[in-house]
């Protein structure tokens, strides 16, 4: 049995800590992105992870899943292919 954290972030400061905590720890994560459309709550958005991790606010060593409770679906899929392309190692 594995356990993958789910986190559910709405700062960027909350999120730098959240992958603070748990990356030494799991191998795996998952992400939950609501665009506060779709759902009523606002989260970390994927353009958000994107420019910490160009302005080297936050290292990424897991692998990701993305819960994607968006309206644009294909835009977000789209920012994945990005963060792919920069490193980011995605569960596809």
């Amino acid at each position: 049995m594995k356990t993958i954290p789910t986190l559910l972030t709405t700062t960027r400061s909350e999120f730098i800590e959240q992958m603070q905590l748990f990356q030494p720890h799991y191998a795996r994560i998952q992400l939950d992105v609501g665009d506060g459309q779709l759902v009523p709550n606002n989260t970390t958005q994927i353009c958000d992870i994107k420019s910490m991790l160009e302005n080297n606010e936050v290292s990424l060593t897991s692998t990701f899943d993305f819960h994607l409770m968006v309206q644009d679906y294909a835009g977000a899929l789209e920012e994945i292919n990005q963060l792919q392309n920069m490193g980011m190692k995605v569960n596809t």
